[in-house]
């Protein structure tokens, strides 16, 4: 498409310029700043116009009778601004064509800007209209005072460039979102499911000693003697005297022994003026059975005619002894506790076996252990040693993965035209397992959902809106509110980068909606 000039006002502000060559339906746009144009005031103006024309696909000119202007322009890449351009013919634009104007700048042989020195021509210099077209001549190098003035220009255009660079905007989208449950399960194995799982068998063997807890009772026993019984009875008819069981003989004086003749003894039956041995047994067992010869000499409920005493001391009287013995609680109690630090030390080898970004499964699958011991139930000793072997096989996985897992079933799960906002979601879950490494995470995940935002659409759509058509595009969208901070200072427009806008999506908070488990 033919090229048609763009006419600029002189106090146009670079926005408005950028809006305009936006809306040009031409490629290739000239410019045509009038004396003291803003536009022109700038170098970094004409930067950013030039990255803009970049963006845009468009090839820009600049048309000034400033010999400043051309050279800033010409370092910023844009075409025009030095030997001659020509405009084509404007034909029946609806722009009016621009007066014919005095300039001075400077006339430039391709030869002399590479050699870097510059001719002055001897006419004044000036821009004419010719059938429709711009043409324009270089003239003198600037004076002095147009040096200084170029110097000003430049700090006036570092100012502008803080204006226009600097500024920032922060834009905060305060959504109604509602906390968001569901229950989630993966399964893993190894070599299949969405987290990669890997094994490792550990084996452990331990010799430990136990002492017995268990008592063996020795009971008491009952001292023995043997009692010589003498009858001197007078004649008469009571002078026979019989013995039977249960007839009770004891020592004489204070703390008498007491004996008495055992159950199922024969009667013993002794004539006047004979003697016989009969044996008898302590009443209580012990050692204070054992007493010494000619100590039993009282007989209960006899005839005074009748005596008694014992030729040898009484014996084989014990009192009651207790020894350890291994008792079925002793085994078990040390099964228990060898089972129990076998696992742990498992365990802790395991888990020097993860890598950095791995962790143990709690599931950690335990075989039969291998348990025998030098003793058995019952015996009577004090102590005694068991052997266990126990292996155990650990499943390895990344948690990370867990957590992506979990992230994409929840994902599938927030309902349409939703979208999790604020904070990421969190997630806990217990782990079980199996032997072979099969894995299964079993939790809960929750996040908080709003209705759903593409930011980096809304970012678009204000860049470089002035900041009450920023509110009024802000205003449309579904939020409760929508707040713009600018900095370091307030502009009444809107930064023109995107880089320079954030937008940030933020939550409030309504009762939780839920999803079913799976």
């Amino acid at each position: 498409m033919a090229a048609e000039p763009i006419y600029i006002e002189s106090d146009e502000e670079l926005p408005e310029v950028i809006e305009r060559l936006r809306r040009s339906p031409s490629q290739d746009v000239p410019l045509v700043l009038p004396a003291r144009s803003r536009l022109g005031q700038s170098r970094f103006n004409f930067q950013l116009l030039s990255e803009y024309a970049t963006k845009l696909n468009k090839r820009v000119s600049i048309v000034s009778s400033d010999p400043a202007v051309q050279e800033m322009a010409a370092e910023s890449g844009l075409g025009g601004s030095g030997g001659v351009t020509a405009l084509p013919s404007l034909g029946t634009s609806s722009v009016p064509p621009a007066p014919a104007v005095a300039v001075a700048p400077l006339m430039v042989a391709a030869g002399d800007l590479e050699a870097g020195s510059v001719a002055p021509t001897a006419t004044p210099p000036r821009i004419r209209l010719s059938g429709g077209a711009i043409q324009h001549w270089s003239a003198a190098r600037p004076s002095r005072v147009g040096l200084y003035v170029g110097a000003l220009l430049i700090l006036v255009a570092g100012l502008l460039g803080i204006i226009f660079y600097v500024p920032s905007a922060s834009v905060t989208l305060v959504a109604q979102a509602k906390p968001f449950s569901t229950a989630v399960t993966v399964e893993a194995a190894p070599g299949g499911g969405p987290v990669a799982v890997r094994t490792s068998l550990d084996s452990q063997t331990a010799t430990t000693s136990f002492p017995a807890t268990g008592t063996f009772t020795t009971p008491a026993t009952h001292a023995t003697a043997s009692v010589l019984v003498m009858n001197n009875c007078p004649p008469g008819p009571n002078s026979n005297a019989t013995f039977s069981a249960g007839q009770d003989f004891s020592t004489a004086g204070p703390g008498s022994v007491l004996f008495t003749i055992p159950p199922g003894t024969p009667d013993q039956p002794i004539s006047r003026g004979s003697q016989a041995s009969i044996s008898v047994t302590a009443v209580d067992a012990g050692t204070a059975g054992n007493v010494p010869a000619d100590s039993i000499t009282q007989i209960s409920n006899s005839l005074g005619c009748l005596t008694a005493s014992n030729p040898s001391a009484a014996s084989g009287g014990a009192d009651p002894t207790k020894s350890p013995q291994i008792s079925a609680t002793d085994l078990q109690g040390a099964q228990a506790t060898m089972n129990q630090n076998l696992r742990r030390q498992i365990a802790a080898d395991l888990t020097k076996q993860a890598k950095s970004d791995e962790k143990l499964s709690d599931a950690v699958v335990f075989q039969p252990a291998s348990f025998a011991a030098d003793h058995a139930q019952g015996d009577k000793v004090a102590k005694f040693n068991v052997t266990m072997t126990l292996k155990g096989e650990g499943a390895f996985y990344k948690p990370a993965q867990v957590q992506t897992a979990f992230a994409s079933a929840l994902a599938k799960k927030i309902p349409a035209g939703q979208q999790m906002t604020g904070s990421a979601p969190t997630a806990t879950y217990t782990t079980t397992g199996t032997a072979g490494g099969h894995l299964t995470f079993t939790g809960t995940l929750n996040t908080n959902i709003a209705h759903k935002l593409d930011l980096q659409q809304v970012k678009s759509q204000l860049v470089a809106k002035s900041v009450s058509q920023a509110r009024a595009n802000l205003g449309k969208l579904p939020v409760n509110s929508a707040k713009i901070d600018q900095s370091p200072f307030n502009l009444p427009w809107m930064p023109l980068l995107e880089s320079r806008i954030k937008v940030s999506y933020v939550v409030s908070q309504t009762p939780a909606a839920s999803a079913p488990a799976t």
